[in-house]
Order: C-alpha cells, then structure tokens, then sequence
C-alpha cells in the first residue's frame, strides 16, 4: 500500500483499478487482457479525535446535583483533549434584606423635598445575581398595602446593595399639632421570578419647627386706672397666641421700660403695681406711663405691642398756703378738676371780729365789709387781729389746710387802721371795702430746684418766723421719693433769715447748694413762715 496514496484509497474505501492498465505479453504480435482489481484499504489509528464547535458552553442551576460519567481508556487508542465552559445559572433563592427591621427616622414639620435622618442609617442587600439580585424600594402605610405618597426610598432601586434613605416629595409636609408620630412600611422587592419581598417597619418622629411668631390680641394696649394703687394691684391683661404646638407655642411675658413701677407675669402677661409704696401711682408725679410688652415663644421669637396707662386723680392734695400780693393757696391735683379748685374762707371768731371782714372766695383776697371801732380791740390784742383762713378743694372728700393771718392796727384820732390798708386815709373809722393787700403769718413754699421770691407791702419789711430746707411731709411738694419725712438742713432759718429779714422783697432759691443737703435721694421742698412788719421794728438780721 502507498504511503501516499490519493486520499480515496484510505479509510477502508475500495479502489477498483481501470481497465487500461492491464497486463501486455512480449510476443509479436503481443497479446494482452485486462482485468478488474479491487483493493481494500484498511485503517489504522493513525489521526487523534478532533473536537467540533468549540468552545465549548454548558448550562446548570445552581443548587443542582451534577450527574458523572466514567470510562476506561485503552492503550491502543488516541486521544485528543479540549476545554468545556460550564456556566452555572443564578436562582432566585435569597430574598432582599435590611439591615435592621425597625427604625426610627426624624423629620421637622412643615419642610418638604428634603432627606429624612435616620440615625445610623439603614442598608439593604439581595446576594442574587442579575435581575435577581435587583430591588425595587417603596414606602407604604403601616399596613404594607397603601402606597404613601409623601414619602419615596431614595434611591429607589438598588442594585445588589445600597444605603436606603427617605425623602419627602410631591410638596408633601408633616404637621406636628395634627401628628407626632408616623408608621410607615419601607418593602424591598427584587425583580427575580417568582420575586421575593422583605419589609422594614419605620416610625417618623415629626419634630415641632418653631414657625409663629407670638401675636397680640391687639395691637396696642390702654388702661386707666385711679392713683396711688397699692403694691400688687392688678392693672390689666395682655395676651399674645402662639400657632406652634409644644414649647415653640409656650410664651413668656416681659416688661421693657417702667419696670420700678410695673411688673408682668411672666407666664400670664398679667401686669400689676410692683412699687413698694402707695404714693409710686402719683398723678401729680406722672399721669401718664408709656412702656412695652414683649411676647418671647420657647424658639425665641419675640413680637411686642405698647401699652399707655392713664391716671386718674384722686383728691389726694390738700391746698397749700402760697405767698403772692393777695393770699393765695395752691392745690397739686388734676388741673382744671374740682380736686384741684380752691376755695377760701374765714373761720369764725368767738369775739365775732371776723365779720367785719370778707373774702373772695375764688382769689383769697380780704377786705373790711364794715365799719371797725379801735374800741372794739380789746387790750389783749395789742393793736392786732388774727384771722383764721381755710382754704378747701371741692373733691370728695374736700381736702383743707388752714393759714393764720395776723392784721396789725394802730391808733389815729380813735381810729383803727390796718397797717396795710391800700390808700386808707385818716378817719375816724375804718370805712367798707378797704382792703389788705399782704399779711404776715404767710407760708411760703418753693420745690426742690425752684426759685421765688416773697414780698411785702410799701413801708413793712420781711421778719422770718421759720424755715425748712429738706421734708417733714409728703403732702407738700408731692414726690415718688420722700424718705422717712424727718429730713431738715438745720440751718435752714438762719440761711432764711439772712436772705430776706429788713428787706421789703428777697428771693430764695430751694436746693441742696445754698441750705446743704440734708438727706440724699430725697425729693425736698423750702417752706418759709413769715410776718411783714414796720420796718422799723426790725431791730437785726436775726431778730
């Protein structure tokens, strides 16, 4: 056989020899004849197995048993060898899980389109590969039915793993004062066939968000109340609202001017007299105190709104004695109000001497109404006639002080004059309507920083009975500040008596720089009783 045969001649095909190429005799002429040869080629092992369509590829299930097979391998064959990819098919065998199954997440009311805090955060994870291991995350209601609307998972698919967060959408807000707490159900679905779930429950802390500010139930506030209320005493409410719920919605009141006068409860807006005395209300002082109330939420949010409380007046002055050309009395009430009028009169006598004499009852001016006798002084006077003056107010009750006034007479063909008569002429009587323009026995007073003067008639001169620089009374002078009511710069008289004694007119100036300051923080007020006397009985300055 040939090595190199065409390749018909292998593998066991059979060859048949064409006929002409048979066999030839060397005979002349030669003979010959043909024949047919058929041969049959045999095989031997000579060429290795050779492995078609490769690689290659084989499919399983995971989890499956895989079947073997196995063969024996005789010496006398051939081989030949190749590779095999066997790919192993994902099943959906693992659900998706979270990291935790319950948790808790805080939110701020009234804020939308933003991220949910949930402390220590929140995973979830599907160890499948593919869609298997692809999750879809949604949020429902506690029931793991109804979809929520306001909230989404972000992202809201994972893939494999991933962290999970919640965020408000659709413009959606929570509400403290309607809910505090929420229960929501997060599901984590993977996409596999059949899919397979797993659910977190989440319950949403919604935190109170200080949003209102305090408003008032009105926006400014009046009062009028009577002077010289005690300590304590209730002037009037004010009251501010407050939308947030908890302690944003809590309000406290506060005071911001005034506040030595009047005070605020702080937890009702209450505000009440907080000065220690009860003259701190004196309308004589001030009559009108402007401050405001401030309104402070638990946020620190403060609106305010201003408050006027009017006083009224009470009749509780007195009219005081005051030393000008004709008597007069003055009264510290309300002005223009029948506390603050004043009225005079002349008291009785028990020698009835004060009928010949009258007074106006508006000005306080004196005049003779009838005929006067010398002879009708008794020796016990002295040439002398004191009358009583009451000056009254018309509250009510009325208030009165009273003034001594002493009229001085001497002697001309039997006739009694009053010294201080105006154009009174020598007479045998005093006539009618003759009348007395200044007295001595007056009062003089001047207030704290005040300067006046006193004066006497043509030919009389000023003698100083008495003087005080410091306060022996609350009446005089009203004032928030009045001490103890012992105060006197001691050497008030003689400082008094130099300024005006022989002089027909002095002026005096009330304060600490000319008398001395007696007692500190202490409103004062200067006090003068004096006579207008001949001058000529004016023996010294301190006479």
């Amino acid at each position: 056989m040939c090595a190199r045969c065409p390749e018909y001649y292998r593998m066991g095909n059979d060859v048949k020899i064409p006929q002409d190429k048979g066999s030839i005799d060397g005979g002349n002429p030669s003979l010959s004849s043909t024949a047919e040869l058929l041969i049959t080629v045999k095989d031997v092992s000579d060429t290795p197995p050779v492995f078609l369509d490769m690689p290659h590829i084989s499919y399983a299930l995971e989890n499956q048993p895989m079947a073997s097979e196995v063969t024996s391998n005789p010496s006398n064959l051939t081989e030949s060898t190749t590779y095999m990819i066997l790919v192993v098919m994902d099943v959906n065998d693992n659900p998706p899980t979270f990291t935790r199954s319950d948790v808790n997440a805080f939110i701020q009311e009234d804020v939308t389109d933003t991220l949910i805090s949930i402390p220590g955060g929140l995973m979830v994870e599907d160890h499948d590969q593919g869609e298997n291991g692809i999750i879809d995350l949604t949020v429902y209601e506690r029931d793991g039915v109804t979809r929520f609307s306001g909230l989404t998972a972000s992202p809201s698919v994972a893939d494999s793993t991933g962290h999970v967060h919640l965020k408000l959408v659709n413009g959606f807000k929570f509400d403290n004062r309607v809910q505090t707490l929420i229960n929501l159900t997060l599901k984590a679905e993977d996409r596999g066939v059949p899919s397979l779930t797993s659910y977190c429950h989440v319950i949403v802390h919604v935190n109170e968000t200080n949003i209102s500010y305090p408003k008032f139930t009105y926006s400014s506030y009046r009062f009028s109340v009577v002077e010289n209320l005690a300590s304590g005493t209730v002037i009037g409410d004010t009251r501010a609202i407050d939308s947030d719920a908890g302690r944003f919605g809590e309000i406290s009141y506060s005071l911001k001017g005034n506040s030595d006068i009047f005070s605020i409860t702080s937890q009702n807006g209450q505000i009440f007299v907080a000065c220690n005395t009860t003259r701190c209300l004196d309308r004589e002082r001030q009559s009108v105190y402007h401050f405001t109330v401030e309104a402070r939420d638990g946020g620190g949010k403060v609106s305010s709104a201003p408050v006027n409380i009017t006083l009224f007046d009470l009749n509780d002055n007195a009219p005081i004695f005051m030393h000008s050309k004709h008597l007069q009395a003055v009264d510290y009430d309300e002005p223009l109000n029948p506390n603050s009028i004043v009225s005079y009169a002349i008291l009785p006598r028990p020698d009835d001497l004060d009928k010949h004499f009258a007074i106006s009852n508006a000005t306080g001016a004196i005049r003779v109404v009838s005929t006067l006798h010398f002879d009708q002084l008794s020796s016990a006077l002295g040439g002398k006639l004191e009358l009583a003056v009451i000056a009254y107010d018309h509250g009510s009750p009325s208030l009165t002080s009273t003034a001594s006034i002493t009229a001085y007479f001497q002697t001309q063909t039997h006739l009694a004059a009053p010294c201080n008569f105006v154009n009174s002429t020598p007479s045998s009587q005093v006539h009618p309507d003759f009348q007395i323009s200044a007295f001595s026995g007056q009062s003089f007073v001047l207030c704290q920083g005040q300067e006046g003067y006193i004066q006497c008639g043509p030919g009389k001169a000023i003698r100083i009975l008495s003087a005080v620089y410091g306060r022996l009374s609350d009446v005089i002078c009203p004032s928030h500040h009045v001490g103890s009511l012992t105060c006197h710069a001691p050497s008030s008289t003689d400082h008094a008596k130099w300024s005006c004694n022989g002089y027909r007119r002095c002026s005096l100036f009330a304060d600490s720089s000319v008398f001395g300051e007696p007692c500190s923080g202490v409103n004062k007020y200067l006090e003068v009783s004096f006579h207008c006397v001949d001058q000529s009985s004016v023996d010294n300055i301190f006479g």
